[in-house]
């Protein structure tokens, strides 16, 4: 089977790209690639953007994944957060209808659960509407924090969990959390690329359930290092964070990074479970792979 990648220079792309390279059930690996030097074999770049996608010739895939989005409002005015990532997806679908690909696996975010969105969370519901409307074969999966090599959001508790001895952690920290490991995503982007299932919404979490405060704990665990939890009221950083985001200002953490620490949205979750079936490992034995 061919199939088409879209932000495979992404940190989760770089990964997929690994895992497909090895596995044989792909002929032809087509990658949208906005740089100016082309990917080495086995992939086939296919130059331009998500807004360029109108102008670029049909190509000979089955299957669609699609994975660009901007993440960061910290570094994207909320216009262009919702452009690439909501208008950016119905070009996806668009192309995907011009090339008659058959199915597309769309990675959307947990950040959809909150009970008071921002920019990123809303641009992540629209762009799964214009997935579920495209008369098209979907599997959407609402990733939970992942973590491996690489990860922004992840790597930056690591740092701290490293470095410092109080942590600072806004709100109580009980809100639970269900991290997934990056290997994992990609192997359950694969499973849902290749199998034959209906087209369906899918919460993908890892295997273990830990409040903030437990996850941050056993991440200094097993960096070997000892820390306290410093807890910050969380409502002034989500105010000031809120808008910075607005106004396009530089602020460390994003409102949605900040709701997120205090609302526990995996017990929102009500899909079904992507990883069903699969062989996921411990938090601890992950940790170990990359730290």
């Amino acid at each position: 089977m061919n199939v088409f990648i879209t932000g495979a220079g992404g940190f989760i792309g770089k990964q997929l790209l690994e895992h497909i390279a090895a596995d044989g059930r792909f002929e032809k690996i087509y990658c949208l690639w906005r740089r100016e030097s082309d990917l080495p074999a086995p992939f086939i770049t296919v130059r331009g953007s998500l807004e360029e996608l109108a102008n670029i010739q049909p190509i000979d895939a089955d299957i669609c994944i699609h994975l660009a989005a901007v993440t960061d409002s910290t570094v994207s005015a909320d216009e262009d957060m919702f452009k690439i990532n909501a208008d950016g997806t119905a070009q996806v679908v668009d192309f995907c209808r011009k090339s008659h690909i058959a199915k597309i696996v769309f990675l959307s975010s947990i950040m959809v659960y909150l009970s008071e969105k921002y920019t990123y969370a809303d641009s992540k519901l629209a762009a799964e509407e214009h997935i579920k409307n495209a008369g098209i074969e979907y599997a959407i999966l609402r990733c939970s924090l992942v973590y491996g090599k690489g990860c922004p959001s992840f790597d930056k508790i690591v740092r701290f969990a490293k470095c410092l001895h109080f942590i600072p952690v806004l709100g109580n920290g009980k809100a639970y959390e269900q991290p997934i490991y990056m290997d994992e995503v990609c192997r359950t982007i694969l499973h849902h690329a290749t199998q034959k299932q209906k087209s369906g919404i899918f919460d993908l979490f890892g295997k273990e359930k830990m409040t903030y405060n437990e996850m941050v704990k056993r991440i200094a665990a097993a960096a070997g290092h000892r820390v306290f939890l410093l807890h910050l009221p969380a409502l002034p950083f989500r105010f000031v964070s809120a808008f910075c985001a607005r106004h396009n200002l530089p602020f460390p953490i994003q409102p949605e990074q900040i709701a997120h620490m205090c609302e526990d949205l995996h017990s929102r979750g009500q899909q079904a479970d992507a990883t069903q079936g699969m062989d996921l490992d411990g938090f601890e034995e992950n940790l170990r792979k990359y730290m």
